[in-house]
């Protein structure tokens, strides 16, 4: 069951960003795509990346269900020093923030690529923009090691399972703001 969700959880990770990346340097077919299915490209962009996270956190579930447990969650909840918890908060928080921030700066369009599929968006040069490259990626990173973090402290016999999820994790952010970048 453990190799069951570890290939689960490790093909979860990069289908998001393969999925960007598709859709960053072949916007016309998927726009083909959203044409035959008459939906503006954006909305189902909107649609499928929400199925996508829903498969992502599912898979993470799973895989941490599988490796400590079906009581996990509620272990590193009750086990985790104080400090633990608010330092993995404080990470969790710092990138939902960046999150929000990108979503409120850039609106719908703009979190789903609408430039390339004819929404007007504007360029952004404040919050969040100004604070990092890449916010909302960056801030995808910090929420995952933040939810990470506690479980890795108090399940120290599985921390380089969990650091290996969320450096794997980390990469696959990173590579979509490289291809991006382009």
């Amino acid at each position: 069951m453990m190799q069951l969700a570890q290939v689960l959880l490790y093909l979860a990770i990069p289908m998001p960003h393969a999925f960007y990346a598709f859709l960053w340097t072949k916007p016309k077919v998927w726009k083909g795509v959203a044409k035959k299915v008459k939906v503006h490209p954006v909305e189902l962009l909107a649609f499928v990346a929400a199925c996508m996270k829903v498969i992502q956190a599912l898979s993470f579930v799973f895989y941490i269900v599988t490796l400590l447990g079906t009581n996990a969650f509620v272990e590193t909840w009750e086990k985790a020093h104080p400090f633990t918890l608010l330092f993995g908060g404080m990470l969790f928080a710092a990138g939902q923030t960046l999150n929000m921030g990108v979503y409120k700066t850039l609106g719908f369009d703009g979190v789903y690529y609408g430039f390339k599929y004819g929404k007007k968006v504007p360029w952004v040069t404040g919050f969040p923009f100004n604070i990092c490259p890449h916010p909302q990626y960056i801030g995808s990173s910090l929420s995952i090691w933040g939810a990470l973090w506690p479980i890795m402290r108090v399940h120290t016999g599985e921390f380089f399972d969990l650091l290996a999820v969320g450096c794997y994790w980390s990469a696959m952010y990173m590579t979509s703001s490289i291809i991006e970048s382009h």
